[in-house]
């Protein structure tokens, strides 16, 4: 009996500690992931890194007959990719895409008596169907409550078995197993409302309305199904939000009861400079970077095939991609999918590991990078920088947006600059003025949209513009952004043609209110950072001009680094260290700034631009040469919050804080900028020797770091 009890005690002792395994998060690296298709790359194969794995597998094959769940083919998948020591996401495609391959099982649409589900269905056009109903296909009518009962059969079975097998996954691979499960549930997935579907009873179309609180009234149904099946699991559900999916983000968000999610993010998978944007970014923006629980909301999304394969994605391909990727950043994507293919094109990797760097990093005071992608966005619905004419405007006096002249007529104002729009001959016109889908299955790129995106793509560095006197009388005009740059666009580099630089960029020139770019250094990047900043520069090297990065140091002085193009007409790089400096937002006279590029003077004897597409800053913990760096509302110069005593100082010197809330940190810097000491504190108040900072007398700066923000403070050693 004894033994019995022993062997029992042991079981479930091992069955707590797998389940405890199960329960917990695998590990995932957000950035760059492969898709669905096969065979699986090798990460190792890369000089860039590849982050994980997407598993598709369809809901006919692990349940070929009713109630008979097979799941060899999933778990062969699956195991294929854990052995490569990466997480996986997996997806079961319940959507029929064509008669012989994709979607839900057969036997759903047959009677109860040959062991079907009689689902209700309609006529769907196969994918690229041209002439129906010569290429239709059964689709299941989405809101019978007959297919409603089998799809969560379906799911419930999956999750039952992805959960009995993740300890052993994880015990077998390193940690790695099932990150998530993603829920099909937008406009391809479970399902698309027969937008071309050929039973006229049932074409919602003629009904958007009804047919958009149906789409609504599915989304919860079968969001719930997911959430249910992966509760407190370890597992996320991943949930399919549509393009236009504000109701359906609120309301996940809004909803008791749902564990911590990841999200699918809607329009990337069509690029960027997607039609109708601003709208969209207005809630797809906060929703990106929200939290759940205390984490921050993972999204994911493939780049679609079709956008890979058009026209104007091939005429520059890794351009497209760079923009791309740098578009998903501002959006908050965290992961990234691709075909094998694109994966394997090394002319990838400038733009993969620019991704890599900043993917996931949502939290800003633990980000290593912060970046600014220059772009000036031409908005055709932007009556103020383009007053409509008389011809462009309806009878009700609105910008039309069908309007192709007016497209065409704003690209020209920029024609110099590399803009244009380019409808081949007979080629339909909503590739320009209609939708993200015929938007982007253009063939060739076009510089103006509706609605979009009028600025840079960006995360944690922000370009700011400063009231400055752009008519040289001395004046500040209060002048439009896009009064103190010039834009350009399509910019080739006859040696680099495979360079991820050129789509768009800024050019500054000597002229009034046109010589600097402006950039501030978000404030919650660098909360409580004492460390070095490097700032890369990427520019056009053509010409002989002298440009300059400047900033500000400790005692305020400007310091300005210059750099002198070669005139070989290909991108380049500058780095800049930021030595000493403080950034409080103070370096332009007319508005706040850390940092600005100034183009060199020529006395009015050149036209010569120097021309910008891409800033980065990076924090660098350089050991023995460290210098300050702090912000304006993370910084305080209050003397009521720190107090130093005696100062002047020859012996030692004490250091508190008046409010009593303990010191995280202290560091000192002599008039060079130079760190002669840093510590780590725990208390209200330090006595320092004398000694301890050196033997030089002088000025030193003194950063102290106390409940979240930084004081400075002058310390005069005698």
């Amino acid at each position: 009996m004894k033994k019995k009890f022993i062997i029992f005690l042991f079981i479930l002792v091992l069955f707590t500690i797998l389940q405890s395994i199960a329960q917990t998060h695998v590990p995932v690296t957000f950035g760059l992931w492969h898709g669905n298709d096969n065979p699986p790359i090798d990460p190792s194969s890369l000089s860039y890194g590849l982050n994980g794995y997407l598993v598709k597998v369809n809901w006919r094959d692990i349940e070929q007959t009713k109630d008979n769940f097979s799941f060899t083919a999933l778990d062969a998948a699956i195991e294929q990719r854990l052995a490569k020591d990466k997480s996986v996401i997996v997806l079961i495609w319940p959507r029929q895409s064509n008669n012989l391959n994709g979607g839900p099982p057969a036997w759903l649409f047959n009677s109860t008596q040959n062991g079907g589900a009689n689902i209700k269905y309609v006529w769907e056009p196969d994918d690229n169907c041209i002439q129906p109903p010569n290429c239709v296909h059964k689709a299941p009518y989405y809101p019978d409550p007959a297919y409603q009962n089998r799809f969560q059969i379906m799911i419930q079975k999956v999750a039952e078995h992805i959960i009995s097998k993740q300890a052993t996954w994880k015990l077998n691979y390193d940690g790695f197993g099932v990150i998530a499960v993603q829920a099909c549930m937008g406009v391809t997935g479970d399902y698309d409302l027969y937008k071309n579907q050929t039973e006229p009873d049932w074409n919602w179309n003629g009904n958007p309305s009804f047919g958009d609180k149906v789409e609504f009234e599915l989304f919860k149904t079968f969001a719930s199904y997911f959430n249910n099946a992966y509760l407190n699991t370890g597992i996320y559900a991943l949930y399919n939000r549509q393009i236009d999916g504000q109701a359906q983000s609120n309301w996940l968000k809004n909803t008791s009861g749902f564990t911590p999610y990841w999200v699918k993010s809607p329009g990337w998978e069509q690029s960027y400079q997607l039609p109708d944007d601003n709208p969209r970014l207005a809630w797809l923006l906060p929703a990106s970077f929200n939290k759940r629980q205390n984490e921050y909301i993972r999204s994911r999304a493939e780049m679609s095939k079709d956008i890979l394969t058009a026209g104007w994605w091939q005429i520059h391909p890794y351009r497209n991609m760079f923009e791309s990727l740098s578009y998903g950043l501002h959006i908050g994507l965290d992961i990234a999918n691709f075909p094998g293919d694109i994966i394997s094109d090394g002319n990838n990797a400038d733009a993969f590991n620019f991704y890599n760097r900043h993917a996931g990093k949502k939290d800003p005071a633990s980000a290593k990078y912060a970046f600014s992608s220059l772009r000036d966005g031409l908005d055709a619905a932007d009556g103020t920088r383009f007053p409509p004419q008389s011809d462009e405007v309806d009878n009700m006096g609105n910008i039309k947006r069908g309007y192709i002249d007016r497209y065409i007529r704003i690209a020209n104002m920029f024609s110099q600059k590399g803009a244009a729009i380019r409808l081949a001959p007979g080629e339909n016109q909503n590739h320009v003025t209609g939708g993200p889908i015929p938007v982007s299955d253009a063939s060739n790129i076009n510089d103006v949209g509706w609605d979009i995106l009028r600025d840079n793509y960006e995360r944690y560095l922000t370009e700011v513009y400063p009231n400055l006197d752009i008519t040289g009388d001395g004046i500040a005009d209060n002048p439009k952004p896009y009064q103190i740059y010039n834009g350009y666009w399509n910019i080739d580099a006859p040696t680099q043609p495979n360079s991820i630089f050129g789509r768009y960029a800024k050019g500054i020139e000597d002229k009034p209110g046109k010589r600097c770019l402006y950039f501030q250094v978000a404030d919650a990047f660098l909360q409580g950072y004492t460390g070095n900043l490097n700032i890369t520069v990427w520019y056009l090297n053509k010409g002989g001009n002298t440009w300059f990065f400047k900033y500000k140091d400790l005692s305020g002085t400007s310091v300005s680094r210059p750099a002198t193009k070669g005139n070989n007409n290909i991108w380049k790089s500058a780095s800049f260290i930021a030595d000493a400096a403080i950034f409080e937002n103070r370096n332009a006279a007319s508005g706040p700034s850390d940092f600005l590029l100034q183009t060199g003077s020529t006395n009015g004897t050149s036209n010569e631009e120097d021309v910008f597409v891409l800033i980065e800053v990076e924090k660098v913990n350089s050991s023995g040469l460290m210098t300050a760096k702090t912000n304006s509302s993370a910084t305080s110069n209050n003397n009521n919050n720190i107090a130093i005593y005696p100062n002047p100082t020859s012996e030692r010197f004490t250091i508190t804080t008046t409010d009593k809330k303990p010191m995280s940190s202290v560091g000192i810097y002599n008039q060079f900028g130079r760190l002669v000491i840093q510590k780590k504190v725990n208390n209200s108040s330090v006595t320092i020797l004398r000694s301890e900072i050196g033997n030089m007398q002088g000025l030193y700066f003194i950063l102290v770091t106390s409940n979240g923000r930084v004081y400075k403070r002058e310390l005069k050693a005698l």
